[in-house]
């Protein structure tokens, strides 16, 4: 398979991710500007007020500064009532909207946090409430993270090699290669032959390079992400800025991955599903926390939405082509887990029902955990494809003419 480019909106993210870190580390804030979403601060600040952040001074009673609370999809911006000292004597402040008729205390359940942590901890991980770090601690930081991006380069040159020995070509990516669930049920199960049957045989070959795209589409993100989170963890902790505990993994475990939903809910980073969140609920007019089935659902439905928006555009200012199956595949992906949702429900209350005892009940949780990955893979094996294989198709028939202008 020919060297694929690197995701346009991955590209967009590193450099938009890099630029902010940069102006994060000039105005020692991580917020150096944000958008008033609340109207807990009026006539101070109203809803949809840009305002420009700065942290070179102490918070004091009075000031309005940007609290991040744990919890929270994005940080506040209140009003500072109190200026407390714990036992560590660590300075503390007590926040509180001037529209509001309690304080913020409610919102400290684990100690207070700085606003710098929502774009280091995008999945949300409790923090851990350690002491200062030392110089050792830090040490043993850079190893980790020194050895975790010499693994993925390791398994990247494995990937590269057996992108080489692929070596896919432009029949390889072709529309009548996008179904494959058919045509597979139509070889295995009533073993026609090429002149009776509707589908071409499924050759291995077409198995091969379609486990290899959706593969390199989860490895590509993974890499990428991973290796840029890994060196500015290290250079930010080696600066003494943050400590290693302020920055938790972008991805969780691969082996949660055996639903749709977990899948984009605990193994998927979630860079900008706080900011997609937030966007919903202030579209839906969407105030508290999504209470009902439907606006739990709406909300949700949302952010897959915004999120093919925010993929199509960026495929549009890089000429990807194919804008609509940006869209296509993030709402597709929602309605994979609504049906996931639906199914799951009704198998708990059948398994209730039959009353097993407590072995069987967990060899079926075990059995039902395996046929998720099964289900998970067949979902990605189906629908991956049909999103980037028109886009691949369509950068290797570019590459195609270039090459042969070239010649000319």
């Amino acid at each position: 398979m020919p060297p694929r480019r690197v995701p346009s909106v991955l590209r967009l993210l590193e450099h938009g991710f890099m630029a902010w870190k940069t102006l994060s580390l000039a105005t020692n804030c991580a917020y150096p500007a944000m958008v008033v979403l609340s109207e807990s601060m009026e006539p101070s600040f109203s809803r949809g007020d840009v305002i420009f952040l700065a942290n070179w001074q102490d918070v004091n009673v009075g000031d309005i500064p940007v609290i991040w609370f744990q919890g929270q999809p994005l940080p506040m911006v209140h009003r500072a009532v109190e200026v407390l000292f714990d036992n560590d004597q660590e300075r503390l402040v007590l926040t509180k909207g001037d529209n509001n008729e309690v304080n913020d205390v409610v919102l400290y359940p684990f100690g207070q946090t700085h606003a710098c942590w929502v774009w280091n901890n995008p999945r949300h991980l409790p923090f851990r409430l350690n002491t200062s770090p030392t110089w050792s601690s830090r040490a043993l930081f850079v190893i980790r993270r020194a050895l975790k991006v010499g693994l993925l380069l390791v398994i990247n040159s494995l990937v590269n090699k057996a992108r080489i020995y692929l070596k896919a070509d432009l029949l390889d990516l072709t529309p009548d290669k996008y179904p494959i669930i058919r045509p597979m049920i139509s070889q295995t199960i009533f073993d026609c032959s090429r002149d009776d049957c509707t589908y071409n045989p499924v050759s291995q070959r077409q198995i091969l390079v379609r486990i290899f795209a959706v593969f390199s589409w989860i490895w590509s993100n993974f890499l990428i992400l991973e290796s840029y989170h890994a060196l500015l963890s290290t250079i930010f902790v080696l600066l003494g800025i943050d400590n290693s505990a302020d920055w938790p993994p972008l991805f969780g475990s691969i082996a949660d991955a055996w639903t749709v939903q977990h899948f984009w809910g605990r193994f998927w980073h979630r860079i900008a599903t706080p900011t997609l969140t937030t966007w919903t609920r202030t579209i839906l007019r969407i105030k508290h926390e999504p209470q009902t089935a439907f606006e739990k659902a709406a909300v949700a439905f949302g952010v897959f939405f915004l999120s093919g928006i925010m993929h199509m555009t960026a495929a549009w200012r890089t000429g990807e082509g194919y804008l609509h199956l940006d869209v296509v595949f993030f709402c597709a992906n929602f309605f994979a887990i609504a049906v996931e949702i639906v199914v799951s429900r009704a198998w708990i209350q059948v398994v209730r029902r039959a009353k097993l005892k407590p072995g069987a009940e967990a060899r079926l949780r075990q059995a039902s955990r395996w046929f998720g990955y099964l289900w998970t893979s067949a979902w990605f094996f189906w629908m991956v494809p049909r999103w980037l294989y028109p886009k691949m198709l369509r950068w290797l028939i570019k590459q195609a003419l270039t090459q042969s202008h070239t010649q000319l």
